[in-house]
């Protein structure tokens, strides 16, 4: 993909601001939903997201004979 692509709206990173004005009540408030989402998410998905992450950390580059030497 070139830099003048872009990508679909559905595609496109999302970037989420915390602001620095919320007071600790707010701060804790997400963090515990976050946490509750996180929770869940696992308890729902937790074998899928096992084997997704198995799957990205044995994403290494290949190496060929001359490598190992």
């Amino acid at each position: 993909m070139t830099a003048s692509t872009t990508l679909p709206a559905h595609l496109a990173p999302i970037t989420v601001e915390i602001p620095a004005t919320w007071s600790d009540e707010q701060a804790l408030a997400v963090f515990e939903l976050l946490d509750q989402l996180k929770g869940r998410s696992w308890a729902r998905y937790g074998c899928r997201l096992q084997e997704g992450m198995l799957h990205q950390r044995n994403q290494l580059p290949e190496t060929t004979d001359d490598d190992a030497r």
